[in-house]
């Protein structure tokens, strides 16, 4: 199983929104959602793929859960020196 975290300020998720001419074609999720279907059409991966997907907001030095009414998540360091958002709801 893979998974990805990936951390993008709000702007970079949607695309450009700053304009009447609203293009979400270049935002994170168009690309995620994208390359998972590119994925999900390769005949090797169709019974061995698994997708998650959590959202969180990290707002004044807290991270919040976005899937589980803004629920305030602890962000701990382990042993490898990599970074775990701890019990964040996952879909």
């Amino acid at each position: 199983m893979v998974k990805l975290d990936l951390v993008c300020k709000t702007f970079t998720m949607g695309g450009d929104v700053s304009s009447a001419n609203l293009d979400d074609s270049h935002g994170v999720y168009a690309h995620t959602a994208s390359d998972i279907f590119h994925h999900l059409s390769k005949l090797q991966y169709r019974s061995s793929i698994a997708i998650f997907v959590t959202f969180y907001e990290i707002s004044c030095g807290k991270v919040f859960d976005l899937l589980y009414n803004k629920k305030r998540l602890r962000v701990l360091e382990n042993q490898k020196g990599h970074v775990q958002v701890c019990d964040r709801e996952e879909h």
